[in-house]
């Protein structure tokens, strides 16, 4: 059971994503109770968090998603949200197929809708088939976060160590002026050589990725014109808007609107559904074993020894992801 209020939603979207990278057993189970005061704090999630029925069903079938607004959010355009699917209608649905970035808008009572909005890089040029100023439609984010540190190290360093190492030997020619011109402006050279080195990576980069493109693609399209099969797109981490239009909304129920969560109603249903988990994944030949509830939570001192009061009949401690400061 995992709680996550305010700045603490962190770091248990956090947990959440390095559980998802693991691989669970059958019987395991996550409940995240998230407690946001505006719909802007519960963008912070990834798509496949947001809740779709009225069970907290998501995109992975071990995690349930409460959301609990504590703020009335007033709906924008009504006839807007009633074009939106009822969540009652996902019902029968295990786990919905929502991914990537997205924004929230009230769909009317107790409701809110999830548009995509995956996180894109608008108006940057780089190579594609109609040349170097024509707009990429993606870009990884990992190889963007690698070439620009790279690139504006090296370029910083290509402007400053001239200059470091000129004054090291003898003076310098401006050592003798303010230090508003010499140090200001050494310093002004280094962050436009920061910013032209991680420019110039960047192009390196989209450079070696559409070479590599176009040689995949000319090196794999006869064999896969003789086997009569198409050779998918490589996946973008960072996508365009105009793929984003594409992908449907999502309706995202909320557990409590206007009001703050029950945490006695949050444990106690909890504890049934894992209890239901581990007699589900028990065999016929062998007894259910008792479930082993685990509970964090992230967010305000007054919350955390709200929990801690509600866990201490039942025996059961908390694990604090966040500290008072």
């Amino acid at each position: 059971l995992l709680f996550g209020a305010g700045s603490g939603v962190t770091p248990g979207i956090a947990l959440i994503r390095m559980l998802a990278s693991r691989l669970l057993p059958p019987t395991a189970r996550v409940r995240f109770v998230v407690i946001v005061r505006t719909m802007a704090l519960a963008e912070a999630l990834d798509g496949y968090m947001l809740p779709c029925s009225a069970d907290g069903a998501t995109g992975l079938p071990w995690l349930t998603c409460e959301l609990h607004l504590t703020r009335t959010a007033e709906a924008d355009d009504a006839e807007q949200g009633s074009r939106l699917p009822s969540p009652q209608a996902h019902r029968a649905t295990p786990q919905h197929a929502f991914r990537g970035g997205f924004r929230l808008s009230a769909a009317g009572e107790g409701a809110l809708k999830a548009t995509p909005a995956p996180y894109g890089l608008v108006g940057t040029p780089g190579f594609g088939t109609a040349g170097l100023l024509a707009p990429r439609t993606g870009r990884s984010v990992v190889a963007n976060e690698l070439s620009t540190m790279v690139g504006a190290f090296l370029g910083f360093v290509a402007l400053t160590w001239p200059l470091v190492g000129a004054a090291a030997e003898a003076p310098a020619a401006w050592s003798y002026y303010p230090t508003s011109i010499s140090g200001m402006g050494a310093l002004l050279l280094g962050w436009v050589g920061a910013l032209a080195g991680a420019r110039a990576a960047l192009l390196g980069c989209d450079a070696a990725s559409c070479l590599c493109a176009t040689l995949s693609a000319t090196w794999s399209a006869p064999r896969a014109a003789a086997q009569g099969a198409l050779i998918p797109a490589p996946h973008l981490d960072i996508c365009s808007s105009s793929e984003a239009a594409g992908a449907g909304s999502l309706a995202v129920p909320l557990s409590s609107h206007g009001a703050r969560p029950c945490l006695k109603g949050c444990l106690a249903a909890f504890a049934s559904r894992a209890a239901a988990a581990a007699q589900g994944g028990a065999g016929e030949a062998e007894p259910a074993k008792e479930p082993r509830v685990l509970v964090a939570a992230g967010g305000p001192t007054l919350l955390l020894e709200s929990i801690k009061k509600t866990l201490r009949p039942s025996g059961l401690h908390l694990l604090e992801l966040t500290f008072p400061m």
